[in-house]
């Protein structure tokens, strides 16, 4: 027997990071910094992010290293920075 979908998936972690470019963009840094650090929170221990973010556990799941998380990682890092070129 399977379990339903909302007990087997973790946290998307690149959503984590697109919620700080959405907040960013709507001119809310209190919340675009949340998000940010929410996110950059679940990393493993060598600093690398999975694709998932099991929360009742506290471990990554899926795919590691997932590179879509870290690239968005690096977009949402220089937008907050203020770079005028981003």
């Amino acid at each position: 027997m399977t379990s339903p979908l909302s007990e087997a998936e973790g946290a998307f972690l690149l959503c984590g990071f697109m919620m700080t470019l959405a907040a960013h963009r709507q001119r809310d840094p209190v919340g675009a910094f949340r998000w940010f650090e929410r996110a950059r929170a679940a990393c493993g221990p060598p600093g690398l992010f999975a694709q998932e973010y099991d929360v009742r556990q506290r471990r990554l799941r899926g795919n590691l290293p997932q590179a879509f998380v870290h690239a968005q990682l690096l977009q949402a890092a220089v937008r907050l920075s203020g770079d005028p070129a981003s």
